[in-house]
């Protein structure tokens, strides 16, 4: 007798822990795992041909939203360091040669980084010699000093702002060949694979 209480107590729990198991959500999705079909269902029913599509939407508001991506952040950022180096070259090697190479002594002031245009801009004598299109000149050290003020601060700022990545975690391979996953077929879940072999 007792044999035969702990045999369907044996069964009792079994059963429910086959039930509890059945009903949980499938490991990285918002759908819950369908309810696992009887053998007398799958013998009548024909099987779909095996289709690939994205998986589905999330129709529950209240079910939690799983973020597929990943966001990873580097130091130094590396287009606002290259963008900075580039104007900052291309408008300081014009003006450090022209300051090497010039007779004047306010041109000299053109070697110095940044402050060197304005410096010349500030001490420009033509009080007692005659300059030819010194507005020309003046507009042209405003803006060198503009474009190497703002390639110094995009130096800078390279190494204070985060350059931000994001790429998709579910996502196997390069860019043109993709292994994600895939509903398979009816109620099935696989891996399908995308891109130029």
């Amino acid at each position: 007798m007792c044999t035969k209480n702990l045999a369907s107590v044996f069964g009792l729990l079994i059963s429910s822990v086959a039930s509890v198991a059945s009903a949980q959500q499938q490991p990285g999705t918002n759908v819950p795992t369908p309810q696992p079909a009887s053998p007398a269902a799958v013998a009548t029913t024909p099987a779909p041909a095996a289709t690939m599509s994205p998986l589905p939407v999330v129709s529950d508001p209240n079910e939690p939203v799983i973020d597929a991506t990943t966001t990873r952040s580097t130091y130094p950022n590396r287009p606002l360091l290259v963008t900075g180096l580039v104007l900052f070259g291309a408008s300081y090697a014009p003006s450090a040669i022209i300051g090497a190479t010039a007779d004047r002594e306010d041109d000299k002031k053109l070697v110095y980084p940044v402050a060197g245009p304005w410096m010349n801009l500030a001490n420009r004598d033509c009080g007692t010699s005659a300059c030819s299109n010194e507005d020309l000149y003046k507009g042209l050290l405003i803006a060198d000093g503009i474009v190497q003020g703002v390639g110094a601060l995009g130096v800078l700022m390279s190494f204070v702002l985060p350059e931000k990545t994001t790429r998709k975690w579910y996502l196997i391979g390069q860019d043109s060949t993709q292994v994600t996953p895939m509903r398979m077929g009816y109620g099935g879940i696989g891996l399908g694979a995308s891109g130029k072999f």
